[in-house]
């Protein structure tokens, strides 16, 4: 990720959450993560670290199940009012699947890795999966949300053992 050095981040903590499930606090060793977003050419860039403790792959279930990163995208920065328009919901699975709202998704996996302590990922997601009209000089809304699962059971019950969900950050394309 050296490509973001020197660029602006949003950081997520429990510190920053805006919603924390369930309410135990989990230190920043065990979940937390900062984010870069960017436009390239024809693709917006989105890219991170998550600091994690015990890292699992949900496997056949969805995303949410494990170990993800959701990154909703309010295109017009207006409220997520339109999806699949200009408004996403797009999930990042340590396993590199990424998806917006729950369909498979034409995106590149440009990096990732899984130190024992974090994992990281890239992701190239072409315009043309987000929308077509928006580019230079729009305002875009974009919120954080970590889901975390610390033990593999057999069959994983309906969400993550703890999902926190950050303030929302505004910034121009």
């Amino acid at each position: 990720l050296v490509d973001w050095n020197g660029r602006t981040s949003a950081t997520l903590t429990a510190a920053q959450a805006e919603y924390l499930r369930p309410a135990a606090t989990p230190s920043a060793a065990n979940l937390s993560s900062r984010l870069w977003t960017a436009c390239s050419g024809d693709y917006m860039m989105i890219a991170g670290i998550i600091t994690d403790t015990a890292i699992y792959s949900p496997g056949d279930f969805p995303l949410y199940v494990g170990d993800a990163v959701e990154v909703q995208i309010d295109g017009l920065a207006d409220g997520i009012v339109r999806p699949g328009q200009d408004d996403h919901d797009v999930f990042i699975g340590q396993n590199s699947t990424v998806k917006d709202y729950g369909i498979p998704m034409v995106a590149t996996v440009v990096a990732r890795t899984t130190p024992s302590s974090n994992w990281r990922y890239e992701v190239a997601i072409p315009l043309s999966e987000l929308w077509g009209t928006l580019g230079a000089g729009s305002h875009i809304s974009t919120t954080l949300s970590l889901y975390d699962r610390d033990t593999s059971t057999p069959t994983p019950p309906a969400s993550a053992d703890r999902v926190m969900v950050g303030p929302s950050w505004r910034w121009n394309w």
